[in-house]
């Protein structure tokens, strides 16, 4: 079975996919005080 999603599509996807990835763990990367990690 080809694959019908352009080279451009699947950089596309690729470029998104990371900015969605790194928007999802900002939240836990926000906060480096190990303390304050354990406490939550």
């Amino acid at each position: 079975m080809m694959n019908s999603i352009s080279k451009e599509e699947a950089m596309r996807g690729a470029f998104f996919g990371a900015m969605v990835a790194d928007a999802l763990c900002l939240g836990s990367h926000y906060e480096y005080d190990a303390l304050k990690i354990h406490e939550a």
